[in-house]
């Protein structure tokens, strides 16, 4: 069914219409398995992959037990995407090995929609921030050569070298678009991609504020430096993170606050005017040579013993990102959120 066009709500239609990607897509969108969608309209897995392959169609009835099964209107599998669909292996994913194939695919196809939403927006007269990243982007062999790139992007977008009250809204002002992970993708914590020419970044708001900072520099890390890396390269992770340290604390203004010795005190003191965590204060004081190994060991072990590896104190409120929020109400005067649901076949 062509872009534009309602997609039909008739089992008859759909099937005539039927989008083969769409039904992979949906399935993925709820995480399941051929093999569990297969037994739940009472069809092989076999029967599935041809379904989902395009070798065969599915006849109307099958068709609307299928979009029953998945929660989409039968509508939803006959329509084509409004952004061709992503790549999973592409997707840097922050903790890859301690989620699943299928969340994995889960968040990257809740965040395909999401982006379909933006697309469809665009012609309507929303204008979202041009997209900076692209001269920025390249490998970086060493670790000098990523902390000049970081120091690089700080001033191609006027940032000097104080700290950076809110990354999120700093991403957005650059053209990526930053969207909150859906609940039930929120195992994922974290991922990112060049989507269709647009920087991508999707994160969890249910982290605390210094590692949510940490975790949107993170990303733009690898939409700088790995656009053509694969997913799930310990060395990339590495990259990004030191990517991340270097732009949220330069060195040079960095290094002129930065305690010589270990104490909680001071290093909690810098937390709340560079807004990261104590721990990633601690770990740049360290690979800056400001800390010695013992200073840094002393430092893990103490906030080990108060319990602050995961939850640290003198936290701040998260922003959350706005731009599409902001999109969606300019135009909600004359194209509710129930029309746009119904140009994608959301309902």
């Amino acid at each position: 069914m062509p872009k534009g066009v309602e997609p039909p709500s008739d089992p008859r239609v759909a099937a005539w219409a039927f989008e083969p990607g769409q039904l992979a897509r949906a399935r993925e969108l709820r995480a399941l398995t051929k093999t569990a969608l297969a037994v739940r309209v009472g069809k092989t897995p076999a029967a599935l992959s041809q379904f989902e392959s395009g070798a065969a169609r599915p006849d109307p009835e099958t068709l609307a037990r299928l979009a029953l099964a998945l929660g989409v209107p039968v509508g939803f599998l006959a329509r084509l995407p409004w952004t061709a669909p992503a790549d999973v292996e592409a997707c840097h994913f922050r903790l890859l090995r301690s989620v699943s194939r299928a969340q994995r695919r889960q968040a990257v196809r809740v965040g395909e929609i999401i982006q379909e939403l933006a697309a469809l927006l665009e012609p309507e007269g929303v204008e979202f921030p041009a997209e900076t990243l692209g001269p920025l982007k390249g490998p970086a062999a060493s670790d000098e050569a990523i902390e000049a790139r970081a120091a690089e992007v700080r001033r191609a977008w006027g940032l000097g070298l104080g700290p950076i009250p809110d990354p999120i809204a700093l991403l957005e002002a650059q053209g990526v678009l930053v969207l909150p992970l859906a609940p039930a993708c929120e195992a994922v914590d974290a991922f990112s991609h060049w989507h269709g020419g647009r920087p991508v970044a999707m994160l969890s708001m249910a982290k605390s504020p210094s590692r949510a900072h940490f975790d949107v520099a993170h990303e733009l890390g690898h939409l700088v430096l790995h656009e053509d890396a694969g997913a799930g390269d310990a060395g990339a992770e590495r990259e990004a993170d030191a990517f991340a340290s270097a732009f949220l604390l330069p060195r040079e203004s960095f290094l002129r606050e930065c305690p010589t010795r270990w104490s909680f005190e001071r290093f909690r003191a810098l937390k709340p005017r560079w807004r990261v965590s104590i721990a990633a204060l601690v770990v740049r004081a360290y690979r800056l040579g400001r800390l010695t190994t013992a200073s840094y060991r002393r430092a893990f072990a103490e906030l080990n013993r108060r319990g602050l590896r995961v939850r640290e104190p003198d936290e701040w409120t998260l922003s959350r990102p706005r731009v599409l929020r902001r999109a969606l109400e300019l135009v909600e005067p004359d194209l509710p959120l129930d029309a746009l649901a119904a140009r994608l076949a959301l309902h």
